[in-house]
């Protein structure tokens, strides 16, 4: 998904995050790369959901994950 997103294939960056998130195996970046691909997309209130799912699998030092949640509006 990372790849195809920096190449601006966004439906097809969509795709692989959907498939590995799917498998419920995903690591805590992935996730938190679905969530900033939706931002990209206009899409808060899906960026909101993946970066919370990232934050829930994440380890206290995940303060660049706190800081974009903080920066979206509340909705």
């Amino acid at each position: 998904g990372r790849v195809q997103r920096k190449r601006g294939a966004l439906q097809d960056a969509r795709t692989a995050y959907e498939q590995a998130v799917r498998t419920g195996r995903a690591p805590t970046t992935v996730y938190e790369h679905f969530g900033d691909l939706h931002r990209a997309l206009g899409n808060d209130r899906l960026a909101r959901q993946y970066w919370e799912k990232a934050l829930d699998r994440c380890r206290p030092r995940c303060d660049s994950l706190r800081n974009k949640l903080d920066a979206l509006p509340q909705s």
